[in-house]
């Protein structure tokens, strides 16, 4: 009110006009009109405007007070009912998730409690909704684990079973010229990959193997001419390359997988067909492999998907056979090598496809 610009009488003579208290207050101004100019004094008391302002701001005050007591208890409303919940929600969530991040202990993956968050409000349908989901992962995980126990089991229960047996054949069968030396040596190295391993998919991709430099030709052709030892009839093989012909690969596991894709041709060739392999120059540094069989072509979109572990367009048979492993094997040994194995129809037949790296590498 000091501010106003009037004129006033202050308390005291003398007074400062900054500190003193105004009692009165004056203001005069001249009005032009149509009818002529008019002088307007204004006279006021200071002090019965500080009543009037009071009586005008005692009703504002209450509406004021009112309005900040209904924010906050919307606020509280808000934080106690809403903001809390997805809060204690968070960092409950927040502290499963870093429970789980070792799925291999199962004593680490905790349970998400929201007991005390359920209802009817949307928040309550999503914590829900959320200890549910988890219980199913739970319960998913816990499965797999008892599955993968259980094949562990099974696996020590073969290889304890076999490897006493393996032993005595290797002894039997340790001449050289053995046509079975070479398929106990094969079982052996079998065994000693899956034993106590779970599951078999996990045991085949992390077998450990040391490629040599092996002659692919001379490979072949005794590949070849032992065919028929294991139940295979009708192989052949022809080359026009030059021998020796020297590959970087592991001859077992090499052998491991050409018997696995010969297994498969045979399954599906018709009777009394040959299966052929032939040697040929691929890119520079790179011999192919090739098994070819008469037969059904492969359904396009199955010609990536067939090289997956457990693929396989039959059921497993009661004895355990046609688990959809062999092209898996076949792949991940060759991979191993670092080579590769495709497939492609071709004219009343297919085409497996190896590639080999010659050695030395170039």
């Amino acid at each position: 009110m000091r501010r106003l610009p009037v004129q006033g009488g202050v308390l005291g003579v003398g007074a400062d006009r900054a500190t003193a208290e105004i009692r009165w207050l004056t203001a005069s101004d001249e009005v032009a009109t149509p009818s002529g100019r008019y002088r307007l004094d204004l006279h006021g008391d200071l002090r019965s405007l500080d009543r009037q302002l009071a009586l005008e701001a005692r009703p504002l005050a209450w509406l004021a007070a009112a309005m900040l007591a209904a924010v906050a208890v919307a606020w509280l409303m808000v934080e106690l009912g809403l903001i809390r919940g997805i809060a204690v929600l968070t960092k409950r969530a927040a502290a499963v998730s870093y429970n789980m991040q070792d799925v291999r202990a199962d004593q680490r993956i905790g349970d998400l409690d929201v007991a005390d968050l359920r209802g009817r409000d949307e928040l309550g349908i999503l914590a829900g909704s959320l200890a549910d989901a988890l219980s199913r992962v739970k319960d998913g995980l816990r499965r797999e684990q008892l599955r993968a126990e259980r094949e562990r089991e099974m696996w020590h229960a073969v290889g304890h079973e076999i490897m006493s047996p393996l032993q005595s054949l290797m002894v039997l069968h340790g001449a050289p010229d053995d046509a079975s030396h070479r398929y106990v040596q094969r079982m052996q190295q079998a065994v000693k990959v899956l034993y106590g391993s779970a599951p078999p998919s996990e045991a085949l991709a992390s077998a450990d193997l040391h490629p040599q430099a092996l002659d692919l030709a001379a490979f072949c052709r005794e590949i070849a001419a032992n065919a028929h030892y294991a139940g295979i009839d009708g192989v052949t093989f022809s080359t026009a390359l030059p021998e020796p012909l020297p590959v970087r690969a592991e001859a077992y596991a090499l052998e491991d997988a050409v018997t696995h894709v010969l297994r498969n041709a045979d399954r599906y060739r018709p009777e009394g067909t040959p299966i052929a392999l032939t040697l040929e120059a691929g890119e520079p540094g790179v011999v192919l492999l090739r098994i070819h069989n008469q037969g059904p072509p492969i359904d396009t979109a199955m010609l990536e998907t067939i090289f997956e572990y457990g693929v396989s367009d039959t059921a497993p048979q009661a004895a355990g056979e046609r688990r959809g492993q062999g092209l898996f094997v076949a792949r991940t040994y060759l991979a191993k090598m670092n080579g590769s194995i495709r497939a492609f129809n071709v004219p009343e037949g297919v085409v497996f496809e190896m590639s080999l790296q010659e050695f030395p590498c170039r």
